[in-house]
């Protein structure tokens, strides 16, 4: 039916996306009725067998949004496994206008250039350069060195990426001179 589609997704697939494979609204009810098919959020399908994967909630988060919007700020800290604390509310990223709400995500709009996009666990995820961008306000600069150092210890960051940073955020670059990665 529409494994092709759910399976790079953690096993869920969108309503729009079972419309494009010809499968109509009743035949979704039918498969859900019949357990074979779970409705995690308004809009989006689990295949019901799938096996549970990391992230499910951050992934149903950006499905519920759209195929524009990725998971962001301390989400994407979590999703690429940096720092040590999971925001008690997920954070997601869109680059148009979205008035949605649901309980225990916080929707943020911003320009979202595919090459701050990836995936990761089948979760739309920002890049963890544009991640820390995106924390580098939010963190005191103690934290934000702490976080660099991390991606740079474990290969998700380039040292002459750090320094695109430091010129992007110039506030940060004496604390990541402090820390060492500047």
């Amino acid at each position: 039916m529409l494994y092709d589609t759910a399976a790079p997704q953690a096993g869920h697939f969108t309503r729009a996306q079972a419309h494009e494979r010809q499968v109509s609204d009743r035949m979704l009810s039918h498969y859900t009725a019949a357990g074979d098919l779970t409705r995690p959020a308004r809009g989006v399908y689990r295949l019901a067998h799938w096996p549970a994967q990391p992230w499910e909630d951050a992934l149903v988060a950006c499905l519920w949004i759209g195929p524009d919007a990725a998971a962001s700020h301390g989400t994407a800290l979590a999703v690429h496994g940096l720092g040590d604390a999971m925001p008690a509310v997920l954070h997601v990223t869109v680059p148009r206008a979205f008035r949605g709400q649901r309980s225990g995500v916080l929707v943020h709009h911003a320009p979202l250039p595919d090459d701050d996009v990836t995936s990761r666990d089948g979760v739309p995820v920002t890049t963890v350069w544009r991640t820390l961008v995106d924390v580098s306000e939010l963190v005191d600069a103690d934290e934000f060195a702490r976080l660099v150092s991390e991606a740079l210890d474990r290969g998700l960051l380039s040292r002459a990426r750090v320094r695109q940073l430091a010129d992007h955020q110039p506030r940060l670059a004496v604390a990541l001179a402090q820390a060492g990665v500047g």
